[in-house]
């Protein structure tokens, strides 16, 4: 798990510390009530290039046609194409379109082009 906290990563870690960019360990407490930090799970999965891909990323279908980016997100998804919905993390394409929502599994090949912190831009269609 990572989180998001007024422009900066974090790290959590079992202690309840966050771990700044810096390296710097400071227990998750009271002082930081008023802040307001997001939480962004682990999918489990990796890009083409090793990184660890989170809910919020936003990933390049690395494929032989031109598709959309898409936000990985976690929560309630429907594929229509495939006609499979549930509850866990998903593609949704920045934009709509047809192929919206796509079921994350790991056989994808994916590339992560940034995030939806840093990289607000990305999605703007």
């Amino acid at each position: 798990m990572k989180a998001w906290m007024a422009e900066d990563v974090i790290a959590i870690t079992g202690n309840n510390e966050l771990i700044d960019c810096l390296g710097v360990n400071t227990q998750l407490d009271s002082q930081y009530e008023d802040e307001e930090i997001v939480f962004q799970q682990f999918t489990g999965l990796s890009d083409s290039k090793g990184k660890e891909i989170y809910e919020g990323d936003i990933v390049d279908i690395q494929d032989s046609i031109k598709l959309p980016l898409y936000v990985i997100k976690f929560g309630f998804f429907e594929n229509s194409c495939s006609e499979i919905a549930g509850n866990g993390f998903f593609l949704e394409a920045i934009g709509g379109g047809e192929y919206s929502q796509e079921t994350l599994y790991e056989e994808i090949k994916l590339k992560i082009a940034g995030n939806i912190f840093e990289n607000p831009e990305l999605c703007v269609k």
